[in-house]
């Protein structure tokens, strides 16, 4: 595959990429992220090996967004300020 052809494949992959993104992470910033993400990887990876672009992109996202949002959890829980009294 030439280089121009694998972008055409992730290009039309991109909006529903970025739906799958924005639905799990409800940030439309957050989905940018993680599709550019999946970009850099796709950029990486040996495309002689992926049997289906389509499932391989959405599996980059979707391990993406969970890791965003764990990441997200652990930064809430770890509060680096000092707790108001409760009332």
């Amino acid at each position: 595959m030439s280089a121009e052809s694998d972008t055409d494949i992730f290009e039309a992959q991109r909006p529903r990429l970025l739906r799958l993104g924005y639905r799990m992470l409800g940030s439309h910033h957050e989905a940018e992220d993680v599709v550019q993400e999946a970009w850099l990887r796709w950029n990486r990876t040996d495309r002689g090996q992926i049997a289906s672009p389509a499932a391989w992109l959405t599996r980059v996202v979707t391990r993406a967004c969970i890791d965003q949002m764990r990441s997200a959890r652990h930064r809430r829980e770890v509060y680096p300020g000092t707790w108001l009294p409760n009332r």
